[in-house]
């Protein structure tokens, strides 16, 4: 069988005001450093194979290799989208922004630092319900950034920290 069962897309983005590079609050000589992580798809028929998981990591292993100009790879998920959510915190990324995007939906903004692929260990960490968006748009402006989701109380709790 030769049919395309999975994929995942990368974008360079255009340098406009929509950039996220913007929304984590990159200089403008930055912004030509990104790349977006744009959209994965996996036939029904192939959910569960975690596919999803294999394509992030080819994708992270070949962004890992020297040979092009990015340093920064980003993109956006919806608060309480599980599987996406999950996807990127496995991938190392981190949660940079909570802001409003395509319109007006809520949106995180995830980073990964391609020269970091291991981020610092943090000293300070706070557990934020992830429905509490001021709270969690309160530590992103002092500096935080959001590190890992768990389920605790029947709550899905977004914890927050820095170096």
């Amino acid at each position: 069988m030769n049919d395309l069962i999975a994929f995942r897309a990368l974008l360079v983005p255009p340098v406009d005001e929509e950039h996220l590079g913007i929304d984590i609050g990159l200089s403008g000589s930055e912004l030509a450093k990104v790349i977006y992580q744009e959209i994965s798809v996996v036939l029904p028929a192939y959910r569960g194979n975690r596919l999803q998981k294999i394509l992030a990591g080819v994708i992270m292993e070949e962004l890992g290799k020297e040979g092009h100009s990015f340093r920064y790879i980003c993109c956006t998920v919806a608060p309480f989208n599980m599987p996406s959510l999950k996807d990127k915190f496995a991938q190392g990324m981190q949660i940079a922004a909570l802001t409003e995007k395509y319109g007006g939906l809520t949106r995180y903004v995830f980073v990964k630092d391609l020269y970091e692929p291991v981020p610092p260990a943090c000293r300070e960490v706070t557990p934020i319900p992830m429905n509490d968006f001021s709270a969690q748009k309160e530590k992103l402006a002092a500096g935080f950034r959001g590190i890992k989701m768990e389920e605790k109380e029947n709550r899905l709790w977004i914890h927050y920290g820095r170096k």
